[in-house]
């Protein structure tokens, strides 16, 4: 990430503090790397489902059984797959 802050800006930073003007470098960087990441955070959080998935009952069972290794459909390989599921 490249960061540009105005040399005005440091010296007047670096006059008003004494502190050197690189150390205020490192904490442009800093907070500039903050904000991108809490605006990226917000964009991502927007694109998340916001709606509760709550399987159905049929769902539920089926679910429940496939754990407990029922009601399981084997298939030799991907055509005896396609086939069984009749497409």
């Amino acid at each position: 990430m490249q960061v540009e802050i105005s040399d005005e800006l440091l010296s007047a930073l670096s006059d008003k503090t004494g502190k050197p003007k690189e150390a205020y470098l490192v904490q442009v960087a800093q907070v500039a790397d903050a904000l991108l990441r809490s605006l990226l955070d917000e964009t991502l959080s927007e694109q998340v489902c916001q709606v509760e998935h709550i399987p159905n009952t049929l769902t539920q069972k089926s679910l429940r059984e496939s754990e407990h290794g029922e009601n399981l459909v084997h298939c030799e390989n991907l055509e005896d797959m396609w086939k069984k599921l009749g497409i």
